[in-house]
């Protein structure tokens, strides 16, 4: 059973199983949440969010983007 301790091993895990299928980045930038560039496989997720803005936005990641859910878990 996956459990979830924290906010940041929660954050931390999204970013495993994102990072196994797309290039993730944090950088200031003029957009609100993230900058998903599909053709390249690049993903930037604002980094002046907090930590509940950081993993929302992995987690809408995770609805647009096809990943191998035998990792997750």
């Amino acid at each position: 059973m996956f459990m979830i301790n924290t906010p940041i091993s929660f954050w931390v895990k999204l970013e495993d199983v994102i990072a196994n299928r797309l290039y993730l980045r944090y950088e200031k930038g003029n957009f609100k949440r993230l900058c998903l560039l599909k053709e390249q496989k690049i993903v930037i997720v604002n980094k002046i969010l907090y930590m509940e803005g950081k993993i929302n936005a992995l987690l809408d990641i995770l609805k647009t983007v096809p990943l191998d859910t035998t990792q997750i878990f």
